[in-house]
């Protein structure tokens, strides 16, 4: 197994040495990696996946894995797009204003903030069509006029486990409804491996998990009906789901709120289930929701008093036996919450409010109340945004940012946030340590980028973060990154049996190589390092991927690994099937390779496969995956 294991490393150093002859032998061909949906995807997860697994939603995946309708979309979701800051994303919404639909690259070109390079790189990733005419629809109209899409997707893998109730499969269906952007339905069933289709509750058979959503957007008025998020602020008071954010990338860190979104993912816990509308007059936007649902916990009882109470949520939506089906639906959650925003020119301001309640006692309290104020304001060359939030127990959070450009070689970003330790928020979500920033991103040559972050926060970490990106030639590039970081965690020693905090210091790099030598056919090397309290890890992997105008696209990885342990391990981000990633966390000594392949089967039929291997040789394990998708859309 040693020698296969030196093979594979041989096998990824030939690869390497062909790379860089390639991107010596081809200098006339323009780099196309931007107009790749994968790279966006992947660039945010690389930013973020650093001691734990990065998770978005499915609409997030499918915002960034569709064409964008640039007429069609509102100026909410302009300020949503995540590859552009905000000083550009708020020109396109002024020129919209200002002269109509926008035509071509070309006309983004002319857009403040843009130019021809920045406008043929961003065109890939935009539909010009023109905006929907307004209909009034005849129950004909609403079943021949609309767009169905629906997918399948099976995945499996040989080390799920056998003493579950369920067979090994994952299992998730997806049927979506729209009519021009105007009224949208959606149901999605899924199912995990080790969990069954259906399952009996109260004498009756029930499915695993089921989630569906009716709205209808107008000019002034959308209802939604069913499951779905609420994200307002800055993510202090109210956010379900994920964003776009958090990297080292300057601008990174401002939230724009999405306010109501139907719930297309798979995610069983984080999201509201009943009713929210939303009216805008003018500058006045109102939104008002109300949620009712159960949620899985482990119900307990006092033994003084005999009263029932939970300590904590189940979010990992598992009911593979009995004692995962056990907690079920034992908490009956109600939420209520208001929004009211006001925006003018360069001003956008927002109050929030919501109210939770418990049927039963989350340890000793089962209702919760917070509110909070937000403000985002555009100068001339800089933005400042903030949040301040305070909770019914006299808890309190804020978090405040100024972004600056006092030159085009120069952009500068300092963000601050704070909260108290009886705070907390009806979402749940997690605002945070107490956190001072800084970021900036130079341009000292032209084909050069410097990237610095650093982070300081109350628990005794500190994170330094600086990446350099060279466009070597018109059709490679290249990224160096260094990432140092010290953080406090506890160890307890045999000789004293008592839990003493120990700071420990981590130093990671990445260097990432790529070309694009032919318009269908992009080559990638990764090396990646840890180094943490004397233990190492590496991983090296290539990459080979084929696109075709004919929608055919095959993409081959060859990863080799070896840490000292679980410690140093490395997260990979890693291709997926449509609407779908993984960032597996590799350990140990070993090797792995993964083969995607898309095949359009016919007109509006698509055909995805993904088969997967992973070789662990210190620990003498084996995973072999295989995921399969069909989605047609008409």
């Amino acid at each position: 197994m040693i020698l296969q294991m030196f093979d594979m490393k041989r096998v990824s150093v030939n690869i390497v040495a062909v790379s860089i002859a390639v991107f010596l032998a081809f200098d006339n061909v323009i780099a196309c990696s931007q107009e790749n949906p994968d790279y966006l995807i992947e660039s945010i997860v690389d930013e973020l996946s650093d001691d734990e697994e990065v998770r978005f939603g499915d609409e997030d995946l499918e915002l960034l894995s569709n064409k964008i309708k640039i007429n069609n979309i509102t100026d909410t979701e302009v300020l949503e797009l995540p590859f552009l800051n905000l000083f550009q994303k708020n020109a396109i919404i002024a020129y919209r204003k200002e002269w109509g639909d926008i035509h071509s690259p070309m006309e983004i070109a002319m857009i403040d903030g843009f130019d021809r390079e920045l406008a043929y790189k961003l065109a890939p990733r935009l539909d010009f069509s023109f905006k929907t005419k307004e209909y009034k629809y005849t129950p004909k109209q609403i079943l021949t006029n609309a767009k169905y899409d629906f997918l399948l997707r099976v995945s499996a893998n040989n080390n799920s486990g056998n003493d579950y109730d369920g067979d090994l499969h994952k299992v998730l269906a997806k049927l979506k409804y729209n009519l021009d952007d105007h009224l949208k339905m959606g149901l999605t069933f899924e199912k995990d491996a080790g969990e069954c289709f259906f399952y009996v509750k109260n004498g009756s058979f029930r499915p695993e998990h089921v989630s569906g959503f009716v709205s209808w957007t107008g000019d002034k008025l959308s209802v939604l009906l069913g499951d779905y998020y609420v994200q307002f602020g800055q993510g202090l008071s109210m956010w379900n789901g994920t964003y776009f954010g958090g990297g080292i990338e300057v601008s990174s860190q401002l939230r724009i709120p999405k306010g109501i979104k139907p719930n297309t993912s798979s995610d069983e816990t984080d999201y509201l289930r009943g009713v929210a509308v939303d009216l805008e007059l003018k500058s006045l936007t109102l939104t008002a929701y109300v949620s009712y649902r159960d949620k899985d916990a482990t119900v307990y009882v006092d033994e003084d008093t005999g009263g029932k109470y939970f300590r904590s949520l189940s979010k990992t939506g598992y009911h593979r036996n009995e004692n995962e089906r056990s907690k079920i639906g034992q908490v009956k959650e109600f939420i209520a919450g208001a929004n009211v925003g006001y925006s003018f020119n360069s001003l956008m301001l927002s109050a929030n409010i919501n109210g939770l309640r418990y049927d039963i006692p989350r340890v000793s309290q089962s209702s919760f109340l917070s509110g909070s104020l937000n403000f985002v304001k555009i100068l001339k060359y800089s933005y400042l945004y903030g949040e301040a939030s305070m909770s019914v127990d006299k808890g309190f959070a804020a978090m405040a940012g100024w972004y600056i450009q006092p030159d085009s070689y120069l952009d500068i970003e300092l963000l601050g946030r704070y909260s108290t330790n009886n705070y907390h928020n009806v979402s749940n979500s997690d605002v945070g340590d107490n956190t001072l920033s800084i970021r900036a991103t130079m341009y000292p040559a032209k084909k050069l980028t410097v990237i610095v972050s650093v982070n300081s926060s109350n628990n005794s970490c500190f994170i330094f973060n600086v990446r350099s990106k060279f466009q070597m030639t018109r059709f490679a590039s290249m990224y160096l990154d260094y990432r140092f970081s010290t953080k406090s965690s506890e160890h307890t020693f045999d000789d004293t049996k008592l839990p003493l905090n120990i700071s420990e210091s981590k130093h990671k790099f990445r260097l990432n190589i790529e070309c694009m030598p032919y318009n269908f056919l992009t080559l990638r090397t990764r090396l990646e390092g840890v180094m943490l309290s004397g233990d190492v890890g590496c991983l090296m992997y290539n990459d080979i991927a084929f696109r075709f105008d004919s929608g055919i696209s095959l993409l081959m990885r060859m990863t080799c690994f070896d840490t000292d342990g679980y410690d140093t391990r490395i997260y990979c981000y890693e291709n997926d099937v449509l609407y779908s990633f993984s960032s597996p966390a590799y350990y140990g000594s070993g090797y792995a390779f993964y083969i995607l392949l898309k095949l359009p089967l016919f007109r509006n039929v698509d055909f995805w496969c993904k088969i997967g291997d992973v070789e662990n040789i210190d620990r003498n394990t084996n995973k072999l995956s295989a995921t399969v998708q069909l989605r047609a859309c008409f």
